[in-house]
Order: structure tokens, then sequence, then C-alpha cells
């Protein structure tokens, strides 16, 4: 019965050895990958589980700028004019994000964030970017899109030309109403800005 004790206590200290070195390995696991975010983490679509903020930042820049340069077609008076919604100053917080995606290693435990990562089990968690719109370069292009647009009204008169009698009946004038146009302008950078 002695005999079986002695036998005992070593397996015992070993297998608490190894459990502690197993505990121990997981803990300089997760303090060697704190700087990269969790496993099934998306920011407007991108996959950025896994990356570090720099990486995160590259990858995501990438898409802000595919955004930026959509073109949107606009429409006034016949007249069409190409324009992004960069050419607009339009910029994007998507380095904020980026802080807010790597902020989500917070909301769990050393031990938890080792099993997402060794055992590949992700979070599902999505993230969406918003835009902010120059409004004084949207109000410059509008007014420009206004200017070249307006058609100053005509009274009616009365010519000879060539020895003829010539009536000229009165036109009204065509201009576009400023603000109507630049919430309309707005409203399709949005869209255009989401995809649709």
């Amino acid at each position: 019965m002695l005999g079986s004790a002695r036998v005992t206590i070593p397996v015992v200290l070993g297998l608490l050895l190894l459990a502690g070195g197993g505990v121990y390995a997981a803990y300089r696991y997760d303090a060697s990958t704190q700087n990269r975010i969790l496993p099934g983490v998306t920011i407007a679509g991108v996959d950025v589980g896994g990356m570090t903020r720099k990486q995160a930042v590259g990858a995501v820049k990438q898409t802000v700028a595919d955004t930026l340069a959509r073109q949107v077609e606009v429409q006034a008076a016949g007249e069409s004019w190409p324009i992004t919604l960069d050419d607009l100053g339009t910029t994007s917080d998507f380095r904020e994000v980026v802080d807010l995606a790597l902020a989500v290693n917070g909301e769990f435990t050393w031990m938890e964030r080792s099993f997402r990562r060794l055992l590949d089990r992700p979070l599902d968690r999505a993230y969406e970017l918003s835009y902010t719109y120059n409004e004084g370069r949207i109000s410059r292009f509008v007014q420009t899109v206004a200017d070249q647009v307006k058609v100053s009204p005509t009274n009616a008169a009365v010519d000879f030309v060539d020895g003829q009698l010539v009536l000229r009946r009165p036109e009204k004038g065509k201009e576009l109403r400023v603000k109507h146009a630049q919430d309309s302008l707005m409203e399709a950078l949005a869209t255009q800005e989401a995809g649709t």
C-alpha cells in the first residue's frame, strides 16, 4: 500500500506540473498576441481577425479608397458631371473603427482569448464604417453646376434683321434650386457610399 502511494505522488505532481506548464504556455501565447485582433472580427466586410493594428488599417484603407473612388453622375438641365466621393472631400473614420476592433480583446480574459485563437473559435463581430461629407466642397460643386445651367430670362423684343421684322418671344429663365440640389446630392452620396 505504501509503495502505491509513493508512485501516485510523483504521477500527480507530474500532472500538476504539466497542467501548470500548459497554463503558463497559454498565458505566454496570449501575451504575445495581445496586439492582434481576435478571429472573426470584420470591418466593412474585411476580415481583420489575427491582424495587428497596422495590418488592419492597411486592409481597411484599401476598401475605403475603393469606396471613395466610386463615381456618381450628377445630372441637371440635361447635362451631367461625373464626380467621386473623394472629389467632394469625403472622409472615413476607419482608423477609429480599427481601434474598436482591437479593443474587443479587453472584453475577454486571457484564457478565453487563448482558447479562441488556438482552437479557431471566431467571434462573429462586424463593424461598419461611417463617412463624413465636406459640406463646403459639396456646396461649391453644386454652385458650380448651378452657374453652368443657369439661363437668364429674356423679355419679348422686336428687331430688324436684314430688313425683316423679327419678333422674339419672352423666355423663362432656368435656375437650379441650390439647397434642394445639395440635399439630393448628399442623399445620392450616402447611397453610393453604402454600395447600393
